[in-house]
């Protein structure tokens, strides 16, 4: 049976697990809610479902079944070998790149969903431009975020440079290294073919309640 993945119709936070499972080629099943109305999430499946977390998104996979993004991109990648493939220090090093974009992703949450969105857009890049530099460093010598070969967390990174591109044209016009790294991982041809088919949806990126990139104010 086919993994399925629960999550609403907006881009969000899922984009990374699809991203991945695209990537691999692995058949699965999307369950996907109405963002716009919570009624079937929480009268049905969030009581129904099983999960020991009840959220979204959500990963059912035969018996496993795991909430949250990380743990299900860190489950994926362990199971297909795109993360913790070598030493424990390495893995280290994996997790800590997947963390630092975390903190970009949480920020990024941050500005479109609190008030006075664009008394905080300036603040926000101010922010963001001091972490992007040490990607950018990461990405001199090296086509992917560890090395030569790709792991869970340039999915990742992906998904935010895409997202912060599509709030701010020219967001990575001082970044020439992670400029071509996202060109890269949109030649990648799963990847490629992913984002020209249906099933990948540019908007909305976020909730009706943000103030920016939801279905009313994208």
């Amino acid at each position: 049976m086919a993994p399925l993945v629960g999550y609403w119709n907006i881009r969000g936070i899922a984009e990374p697990i699809y991203l991945i499972m695209e990537y691999l080629k692995v058949p699965y099943e999307k369950k996907i809610y109405d963002v716009e109305t919570f009624n079937e999430w929480t009268e049905l499946d969030k009581d129904c479902l099983g999960l020991d977390f009840p959220n979204l998104p959500y990963l059912i996979d035969g018996n496993l079944k795991l909430t949250q993004t990380l743990p299900i991109m860190k489950y994926i990648g362990r199971k297909y070998k795109l993360f913790g493939r070598g030493s424990n220090e390495e893995m280290a090093k994996e997790e800590e790149i997947v963390e630092n974009i975390r903190d970009i992703r949480m920020k990024f949450a941050s500005l479109c969903y609190r008030d006075g969105f664009e008394a905080n857009k300036a603040k926000y890049f101010t922010d963001v431009n001091k972490i992007l530099p040490h990607f950018e460093l990461k990405l001199a010598n090296h086509k992917w975020l560890t090395g030569d070969n790709i792991f869970i967390g340039d999915f990742y990174l992906w998904s935010v440079l895409d997202m912060n591109e599509c709030l701010e044209e020219g967001f990575l016009s001082g970044f020439p290294n992670l400029k071509l790294f996202k060109e890269n991982v949109e030649k990648l041809p799963a990847i490629g073919a992913y984002l020209e088919s249906e099933k990948f949806q540019w908007f909305p990126i976020n909730g009706p309640t943000a103030k920016w990139g939801s279905k009313e104010n994208q």
